[in-house]
């Protein structure tokens, strides 16, 4: 702390100008200035008259006077610091006491809170006095079938609301309540037309009549009726008496290993006759040759070559190779996988590979060929010789590419040296820690503090000595 003047009284002369002397009582010793009466004395000299300058001594306080003070900052809570005034908000520099180092006077909007946004913007995000940094416009809503935009920012339709439909007429099967459009079932919908009948016997049509709905006017299936030639009896459609041959129906019975289709011969007189039979298919494992179902030969197991998606091998690549093969033993194409690429190349992409594109420095972070004691690494992708210091074990704290065992038990003057010590962001945008709690952002940028790193770790300020001294057990200089 600087010195300061405190003003005292003391005799600091006296003028000698005759023969008179002049006592002085105790009270105007203590006035500034005072006259003594002449009086004529035996001595060889006259006291006229004695001024009481101030005398100056250096103490460690604010500099006073009698009756004045010369702090500009007297009442503490009334002030700032750079915590109590936080974003949005920021300290005036020129507002800083000069007897409270780190407080200030004043504590201000930032300057980028100058907007004040008329609807329908909306602020961005933060707020300060009510003005923003920024207006935008509040989200987008999306226009439905049946939405009519009632408000819009910059084009962008913000609000909204919902024309309901009508209800429908002319429905043949007659109408139901339905949803309107905007979520009222206040609305008469037509009853969908269906198909009546879905199912008819062999040998017949389906019938059909007309319906309307909400689609519009369709045919539905009511019915059905036998085709030309038959007639209805049970509910199914038999044909005419006829006399029915069988063309085509050859064998009296249907042959091992086969599946044949039937037929009954009918007179004209509607007599039925004997049943002859035809070939339809073989069962599993036999096939037909002429015209009998006989042992299939032996199949081979199909091969596709899944995964081999190449038709041939990429240039600077390595490959597998695959021959396709069907249920016939027939060979067909060669298909290819990429496994590797040459030196320089990496395959691509990664999930189904199938070039080989040249390497960019991926690997410019990874300089460790091992990986530190107690640490943990991962590998560059195309050169897994090539390793990077990720993070440490617990008990470990990274220095210098290497991990470094830590005590919390060890105190320190320095808070800056705690596991969790404080911080600041200056104007530079850096993080800091002031060894001492008066110090702030103009010590910072100064070199007097510590300077964070991404991965959390403090550099050594440059105008206060470095903790990372010879003598110190490194387990004192990590934090």
């Amino acid at each position: 702390m600087s010195k300061f003047i405190k003003l005292t009284l003391g005799v600091l002369c006296f003028c000698c100008l005759s023969f008179y002397t002049q006592t002085a009582s105790a009270s105007d010793v203590f006035s500034n200035d005072f006259s003594l009466s002449l009086e004529k004395s035996s001595q060889n000299y006259q006291l006229a008259k004695a001024t009481f300058l101030p005398q100056y001594e250096y103490v460690d306080e604010p500099y006073q006077s009698h009756n004045q003070t010369y702090n500009d900052c007297p009442d503490k809570d009334a002030l700032y610091t750079t915590t109590t005034c936080a974003y949005p908000r920021s300290v005036v520099p020129s507002s800083q006491c000069s007897m409270l180092p780190g407080y200030y006077k004043e504590c201000v909007c930032l300057p980028q809170f100058k907007y004040a946004c008329k609807e329908p913007k909306v602020p961005l995000k933060d707020t300060c006095d009510g003005l923003a940094d920024k207006c935008v416009c509040p989200p987008s809503v999306e226009l439905g079938e049946n939405d009519e935009c009632t408000q819009t920012c910059d084009g962008q339709c913000i609000a909204k609301s919902c024309k309901p439909l009508t209800s429908q007429s002319g429905c043949t099967n007659g109408t139901q309540l339905c949803d309107d459009g905007c979520g009222n079932f206040t609305r008469r919908c037509c009853v969908s037309c269906t198909h009546k009948v879905t199912t008819k016997p062999a040998n017949s049509s389906f019938t059909y009549s007309s319906c309307t709905d909400g689609n519009g006017t369709t045919k539905i299936q009511t019915g059905w009726t036998c085709n030309s030639g038959y007639h209805q009896e049970n509910g199914a459609c038999v044909k005419n008496c006829s006399e029915n041959s069988c063309s085509g129906y050859t064998l009296t019975t249907c042959p091992p290993n086969t599946q044949c289709l039937s037929c009954t011969k009918q007179t004209s007189a509607c007599e039925s006759g004997e049943t002859y039979y035809k070939i339809s298919a073989c069962n599993s494992g036999y096939s037909l040759e002429n015209g009998v179902c006989v042992e299939s030969k032996p199949k081979c197991t199909e091969n596709t070559c899944e995964g081999y998606n190449l038709t041939s091998c990429p240039e600077n690549g390595s490959c597998e190779t695959c021959t396709t093969k069907d249920a016939d033993c027939n060979t067909g194409s060669t298909k290819y996988k990429l496994t590797s690429c040459a030196e320089g190349y990496i395959a691509m992409p990664v999930n189904n590979p199938t070039y080989c594109g040249k390497t960019l420095n991926v690997c410019a972070e990874y300089t460790l060929t091992t990986c530190p004691e107690n640490g943990i690494c991962s590998s560059c992708p195309t050169n897994k010789n090539l390793k990077k210091l990720d993070s440490c074990a617990d008990g470990y704290r990274l220095f210098n590419n290497s991990c470094i065992a830590f005590s919390i038990d060890k105190p320190t003057n320095n808070r800056c040296l705690a596991i969790n010590p404080p911080t600041m962001t200056c104007s530079d945008g850096r993080t800091y820690c002031c060894p001492e709690e008066t110090q702030g952002c103009s010590d910072a940028l100064a070199g007097k503090c510590y300077t964070q790193f991404d991965d959390g770790s403090f550099n050594a300020p440059t105008q206060i000595e470095d903790p990372f001294v010879a003598d110190t057990p490194l387990a004192d200089k990590i934090w």
